[in-house]
């Protein structure tokens, strides 16, 4: 909302109940206009000419409770789409190896540390590949938290930014 996107959105499998997220970074998105969109996870991302073009969500219910107490989304099999032109991932606390196979799959290599967090730039946190950005849990900076995630989303936010305007 802060570069001036007119609708964001935070889409979560979940209620806002079992939302991972400090009440206080809950209040504040609220605040700023974000959207929350509850019990929906995402399915497919629609593309067109090379960008993202939409995305597909799968309707979610609560079903009984998985190891860490909460209750786990169950898919209804309806889904719903969502007029979206850019998409960010965020995926779970700690670096999710999918990322690193999809590019070794692809034939690309994406540079990852010892404990498989990606090698950024600390200045625009693009990673070894080109144009690819990234920060949050899979490349962290400093104490994982939403803090030092939104700085490092500024960043790449920036860096983004003058990409483009080249």
């Amino acid at each position: 909302m802060r570069v001036g996107f007119e609708k964001v959105y935070i889409v979560y499998r979940r209620t806002e109940k079992e939302l991972p997220a400090r009440l206080e970074e809950i209040r504040h998105a609220k605040e700023e206009g974000v959207e929350f969109i509850f019990l929906h996870a995402p399915s497919e991302i629609y593309e067109e000419e090379g960008h993202v073009a939409g995305m597909k969500f799968e309707i979610m219910e609560l079903g009984e409770p998985d190891q860490s107490g909460r209750q786990r989304p169950v898919g209804t099999g309806k889904f719903v789409d969502l007029d979206v032109d850019t998409v960010i991932v965020a995926l779970g606390t700690g670096p999710n190896p999918i990322i690193q196979k999809s590019a070794l799959t692809d034939g690309i290599e994406l540079n990852t540390d010892k404990k498989g967090y990606l090698i950024v730039n600390e200045d625009t946190r693009e990673t070894s590949i080109p144009a690819i950005y990234a920060g949050g849990d899979v490349a962290p900076v400093g104490e994982s938290n939403a803090i030092n995630a939104m700085g490092a989303g500024k960043k790449a936010a920036k860096a983004i930014n003058e990409y483009l305007a080249k």
